[in-house]
């Protein structure tokens, strides 16, 4: 049966489908969660309350193709709530054996010591590294469904899969040319001295730096290192039929019906897709970090320029401000109308403008000072001019958001942005942090529009937020955002 047709069995009750889809999923799910776990008995208890959870839950999968990736999801939430502390992996003596794919590898080593070196290599990452490189490599999740399992974006998924092969990469090619490249480079034998032959994250960062810094080593590892072939050798871990036997009398008993559902209940909130939303947020990107502290310190600066309130009730009359909302420094030359006449009895106007420009607000300060002479008998003199005024014209061009409103309850949506009568630069700010654009800011070229997508990532609860686009000519356009989450 497909997937599809499974979701439709085990949604039936039907003993046929359970026995297939344990047959296909359980050893694959057992052996990931040994791996988040480092715990055989706590994985085994996880296999159980992920597989009732995808009983009580599979009527709300929405597409039934994407059975895999939600599984994944459950036992990844389940896996998260268990967690306490961090252990070594599982025993390699306990592990399932590699598969033929093994003999094809050409490392130099024997396939025992293969298994050692796939098993040590993944022992050196970080757990998160860990974890993305097990579902992409050993498990077949990718794009869509690798995104699905880690509940982010798919860009965001992409981006840690790669982080983690390279990381992957780095740690085999340390340990192939640890082992193998000590007699032929001394200063390497210098680093070793004393190593007991495991690989640790550190261990791992020095004979990188060495080998990307030596000949002889760096001629060894393309020699030897094959990490895309090996990353598919981490071996499977034999689930056991029992805890489908277990599984199956659980779902039949009509007495345990509330603890199945309190077990479906607890794994949740769910997204309106079916899948569950995640238990552990990722680490937002370091530039994300950068960007927000360089917004702060160039608002910082800025308000040291802008004069205080005491400072402008001394110099100046009372000032009337107008504020715009934005995202975009802008420059605008500055203007002064002016009113002039020959006769020096007659009041002069002077208006001065100022641009003060603070992310995300571009905030334009108007000062208008009126000076009037002493009164004269005298009649205004028939010479003088009529008066004349110089003004900024606006901006060019009309900016433009459709639709106004979209639904996220799906995770994203596309809305169109458009530039009519000149190009246009714009940038977006987010009421949400869970509520995404992208791409953040770009540029639209004269009478024509671009598609920029709006995804939600991790919501706690139903809710609503708002998107704000500003363009260069001043003009800001305000999307309004709903989603909901059903439990």
């Amino acid at each position: 049966m497909q997937d599809a047709q499974l979701v439709g069995a085990i949604a039936e009750g039907d003993r046929q489908g359970w026995a297939e889809l344990y047959e296909r999923y359980a050893d694959p799910l057992y052996t990931y969660c040994v791996s988040q776990l480092q715990d055989r008995d706590a994985a085994a208890d996880v296999l159980h309350d992920t597989l009732i959870v995808a009983a009580e839950r599979v009527a709300q999968l929405r597409d039934p193709e994407r059975l895999r990736p939600w599984l994944y999801a459950i036992a990844r939430n389940e896996c998260h709530r268990r967690r306490r502390g961090h252990r070594r992996l599982v025993a390699l003596e306990e592990a399932g054996d590699l598969p033929d794919s093994a003999e094809d590898v050409d490392s130099g080593l024997r396939l025992d010591e293969l298994r050692r070196l796939v098993h040590d290599t993944v022992e050196g990452l970080n757990p998160s590294e860990r974890e993305v490189l097990q579902l992409a490599g050993q498990h077949g999740l990718s794009g869509v469904d690798l995104a699905a399992a880690l509940d982010v974006s798919v860009n965001h998924a992409n981006a840690l899969l790669s982080r983690a092969r390279q990381q992957f990469e780095k740690s085999l090619s340390a340990l192939i040319v640890a082992r193998t490249g000590r007699e032929a480079c001394a200063v390497l034998d210098d680093l070793l001295h004393g190593w007991d032959g495991r690989m640790t994250p550190l261990l791992r960062k020095r004979i990188a730096r060495h080998i990307d810094a030596c000949e002889t080593c760096g001629e060894n590892k393309r020699r030897r290192v094959n990490a895309k072939q090996l990353l598919a050798l981490i071996p499977l871990l034999a689930a056991g039929g029992e805890i489908t036997d277990k599984v199956s009398e659980e779902n039949a008993d009509p007495e345990l019906v509330s603890y199945r559902q309190g077990l479906a209940e607890r794994a949740g909130p769910y997204r309106r897709d079916g899948f569950p939303v995640g238990q552990t947020r990722w680490r937002r990107p370091p530039w994300i970090t950068i960007a927000a502290v360089a917004a702060l310190l160039l608002m910082l600066g800025v308000y040291a320029l802008v004069p205080h309130a005491a400072d402008r009730r001394e110099a100046l009359p009372p000032t009337p401000t107008t504020t715009t909302a934005g995202t975009l420094p802008v420059t605008v030359p500055v203007s002064v109308p002016s009113t002039t006449t020959t006769d020096p009895t007659t009041t002069v106007t002077t208006t001065t403008t100022r641009i003060v420009v603070l992310p995300p607000r571009t905030v334009v300060v108007t000062t208008t000072t009126t000076t009037t002479p002493p009164s004269s008998s005298q009649p205004p003199s028939s010479s003088s001019q009529p008066p004349t005024s110089t003004s900024s014209r606006p901006p060019a061009g009309t900016f433009g958001v459709t639709p106004p409103r979209i639904d996220l309850t799906g995770g994203k949506q596309a809305v169109t942005l458009s530039a009519k009568g000149a190009a246009l630069s714009w940038g977006s700010t987010s009421s949400d942090k869970n509520v995404t654009v992208t791409p953040l800011s770009g540029s639209i070229a004269a009478d024509r529009s671009v598609a920029v997508t709006i995804a939600l990532t991790a919501p706690d609860n139903s809710g609503h937020a708002t998107v704000t686009f500003t363009a260069s000519n001043g003009q800001a356009v305000t999307v309004s955002v709903t989603w909901t989450v059903i439990s």
